[in-house]
């Protein structure tokens, strides 16, 4: 799409939309489309129309608490970022539709949230709250609000430690950016042209790589045996976002997942970009190692994979 970046927004309408959801507007903002438009349905003016009113009863509410909030246009303007930057340099407690940017993505957050954290502005900072009507998470709100922290980092110095979701029936539930693990499979083979299967962790808040796991096969087991050992360093996080692969969702894993505590954030099927951080690393795996060695035996690639420089 040229020099046009693209929104948190547009990437989960991409994920779960059969007719390419807001890439509409994509192609015809550069005059790509030549064929009709499908005519919105009425159940989905409803649900855009019940999502507004969803915004404007969190809106009233703050305000009978006399709350400062700042009320800017979202369009995404230049005029739209310079006053998003000016209202958080005030440190006004609520912004709604702030406007955001970086050199990959642009967006407008439905509310920004002042909270007492230092940062490049001061002795405060901000983190992002995403409306939905839904009365439970989805994994396309978590990657959205995700997004935003990354939009936020380079005007705070600093990611965002945390998001907040307002869902259906005014529940507001809390996430902490930290608390996230990404697992995958790649898969290469040996010089006799046998398969190898990696299995890869990676830390979202930190990019770093936890663990490459190396071998032919990679069961449920396997995959237990991996976090097993990776949380008597590190603590548990919160969620795992994989793909729904059998050795995912199989009952040795879930078990573990409940007895520490730990919730799984499942992608959904042919959207491998809502496991983005995943997918970055797999990308830079894939270029500056797998492409560039040659294995003999399983114990050779696992000892080469330990000594890859591990940091995204």
């Amino acid at each position: 799409m040229g020099n046009r970046l693209i929104t948190p927004s547009q990437l989960s309408l991409f994920s779960i939309s059969t007719v390419i959801g807001a890439w509409w507007e994509e192609l015809q903002a550069q005059n790509l489309f030549e064929g009709s438009k499908p005519a919105v349905s009425e159940l989905d003016q409803q649900l855009f129309a019940d999502g507004l009113r969803h915004e404007q009863v969190l809106l009233s509410k703050l305000e009978k608490e006399g709350r400062s909030i700042a009320r800017l246009p979202g369009k995404q303007t230049e005029a739209d970022y310079a006053a998003t930057r000016q209202a958080m340099t005030e440190g006004v407690e609520f912004i709604h539709q702030a406007s955001l940017c970086n050199e990959e993505m642009r967006g407008s957050a439905d509310f920004l949230r002042r909270i007492d954290r230092p940062s490049l502005l001061g002795e405060w900072s901000y983190i992002p709250i995403e409306c939905k009507l839904a009365s439970k998470p989805k994994t396309t709100f978590l990657v959205q609000a995700s997004a935003y922290c990354e939009l936020l980092t380079p005007l705070l110095g600093h990611r965002p430690d945390q998001f907040e979701l307002y869902l259906g029936g005014g529940k507001f539930k809390e996430y902490a950016t930290d608390q996230f693990w990404a697992i995958d499979f790649q898969l290469d083979a040996t010089a006799d042209g046998r398969r190898l299967k990696f299995l890869n962790v990676i830390d979202e808040y930190s990019r770093l790589c936890l663990a490459i796991r190396v071998d032919r096969r990679c069961k449920a087991k396997d995959v237990v045996a991996v976090l097993e050992e990776l949380t008597s360093v590190y603590p548990a996080p919160t969620f795992i976002r994989s793909d729904n692969g059998p050795e995912f969702i199989a009952h040795a894993l879930r078990k573990w997942c409940q007895n520490s505590g730990t919730s799984t954030a499942y992608i959904e099927p042919g959207a491998p970009w809502q496991n983005g951080f995943a997918e970055s690393f797999n990308s830079r795996f894939r270029d500056e190692f797998l492409n560039t060695e040659l294995f003999a035996t399983v114990a050779e690639a696992q000892g080469l994979a330990n000594r890859w420089p591990r940091d995204d």
